[in-house]
């Protein structure tokens, strides 16, 4: 990552900082939700941008091992903590583009 989150992955840093922010388990009942609200609160065509930000995420993030990648995600105000559902970063990221584009 050489420039600012925001501006390298402007619809990524939206769901990782304003849909997964500290409490987003008050907002939401499982975390596969926070992507489908994200996507009904955001005009069409933000899954078309979200799904290549989420693999250029991926691709920044892979050669630093787990916790500096954690730390990544939490630079990013991101506070859903994949481990804590059985997954690595990179698992969680891929997953979300799943539920990004069957939305």
């Amino acid at each position: 990552m050489t420039a600012a989150p925001e501006q390298e992955y402007p619809v990524a840093s939206v769901l990782l900082g304003r849909y997964y922010h500290q409490d987003w388990d008050l907002d939401d009942p499982d975390p596969d939700t926070a992507v489908g609200r994200l996507l009904a609160d955001s005009p069409p065509g933000t899954a078309s941008a979200l799904i290549p930000e989420l693999e250029r995420l991926r691709a920044d993030l892979a050669p630093l091992d787990e916790d500096a990648a954690l730390a990544a995600l939490l630079a990013m105000h991101c506070y859903f903590y994949p481990p804590g559902s059985g997954l690595t970063v990179d698992e969680w990221l891929a997953h979300l583009q799943r539920v990004a584009a069957s939305a």
